[in-house]
């Protein structure tokens, strides 16, 4: 399953161009095995590399989950905790041609990957973030300073001033979950366009 995405939509039919956060079996089993998982394609690299957490993504259950990629390094925290890293990828995410060629997906995608579940909310920065500064947005803290580099910072609470319908033509309804968390579900998928 995909959760959020940006891809290059100038060559759409590469789905692996981009960066791709998600839920994915890693098991040869079927879905017996979902972990969450962080991958990425830079302009120049071959094929994509993924990160994969070390253990089980539980249904039900909240998770903070962050990625980070600075030119070097791509790194998959969960709840605060640097799960795994890679120097796989190197350079750019997208050429300096196609930078505005650029789409962001949250809950699924055009190649009927869904994601059935709730996302509180979402932070898109214009450069990697440090561990110490991911725990602390985790925790509710905002650093003034770091504002000029946000890019976006979606709660979804008026979905349709911001986002299209991917799919079906209708938003993921939003729903309480536990003490004064909302987050939307539903198995369509919205892009920022």
């Amino acid at each position: 399953f995909s959760e959020a995405g940006l891809y290059d939509k100038c060559f759409y039919a590469s789905s692996d161009r981009g960066w791709l956060l998600g839920i994915q079996a890693v098991s040869e089993y079927g879905n017996s095995d979902p972990r969450f998982f962080f991958s990425l394609k830079t302009d120049r690299a071959h094929k994509a590399t993924s990160i994969h957490s070390n253990f089980r993504y539980v249904p039900n259950q909240w998770v903070h989950v962050a990625v980070t990629y600075d030119g070097v390094y791509m790194k998959l925290f969960i709840n605060g905790a640097q799960i795994g890293v890679s120097r796989e990828q190197s350079g750019d995410i997208f050429s300096h041609l196609t930078k505005k060629c650029k789409v962001l997906m949250i809950g699924g995608n055009a190649l009927n990957h869904n994601y059935r579940g709730a996302v509180e909310r979402l932070g898109l920065w214009r450069q990697a973030r440090s561990q110490r500064v991911i725990i602390r947005d985790m925790q509710g803290h905002e650093d003034l300073d770091d504002l000029p580099h946000l890019v976006i910072r979606e709660t979804f609470e008026h979905l349709g001033r911001k986002w299209l319908t991917v799919k079906d033509g209708s938003f993921p309804q939003p729903e309480k979950e536990g003490v004064g968390r909302y987050g939307f579900s539903g198995s369509g998928g919205v892009e920022n366009p």
